[in-house]
């Protein structure tokens, strides 16, 4: 498993949880995701994929704040107690015998997500001779990004696979994912500098 594997930025969770990254990254700042190395992250925040249930669950019910970091802890972690929360084995969160939430679903749902993306980004490639590098469907000059961009605009998954029959469905649900992940900042490019030959 690659290191992208392991760990995911603010902009992959929010696209894979379905929420947008101003939720994420207030959770950052208001210390509900606990901080780690502050140094290492101050820049480029990395999250283990079970974050991903952890905002899907989020997005559904609106915990009071005192109890997300208690509840992130118990999705993201192997933890089974935190704050006033536990965690049985059958993924049941349970707040003092007041309160249950199965979150199988969410980690299930979350799990299928992460299958798709992980599997997709193995399908696509970047060179500079397609589409002067943007990312396409191996084989294909099929931009990842134009393809989503066509579902997140509401064309059909079957109308896309009707016009594009050489992709699968997982690679058009794929790409409605991929396109909704910011590019990361590539490097500059450097200046041309003009020379003139004088002939002799």
């Amino acid at each position: 498993m690659s290191a992208r594997e392991l760990s995911l930025s603010v902009s992959e969770v929010a696209a894979l949880s379905g929420v947008s990254e101003k939720i994420v990254r207030n959770e950052i700042h208001r210390g509900v995701i606990p901080s780690g190395n502050r140094r290492a992250q101050r820049k480029h925040w990395r999250f283990p994929p079970d974050a991903v249930a952890y905002f899907i669950l989020f997005s559904k019910i609106p915990f009071p704040r005192e109890d997300r970091q208690a509840v992130y802890e118990l999705m993201s972690t192997a933890k089974r107690r935190a704050g006033n929360w536990r965690k049985s084995r059958s993924d049941t969160l349970d707040r003092d015998g007041f309160l249950s939430i199965n979150t199988k679903r969410f980690l299930s749902d979350s799990n299928k997500k992460l299958r798709l993306y992980r599997q997709g980004l193995r399908r696509i490639e970047s060179r500079p001779e397609i589409l002067s590098g943007e990312e396409v469907f191996k084989g294909t000059r099929l931009s990842v990004r134009h393809i989503g961009g066509m579902l997140r605009k509401g064309v059909t998954v079957e109308d896309v696979k009707a016009d594009h029959p050489i992709l699968t469905i997982d690679d058009i649900r794929f790409a409605e994912i991929y396109s909704a992940v910011k590019r990361s900042p590539g490097r500059p490019t450097k200046s041309i500098n003009l020379r003139r030959n004088h002939l002799d």
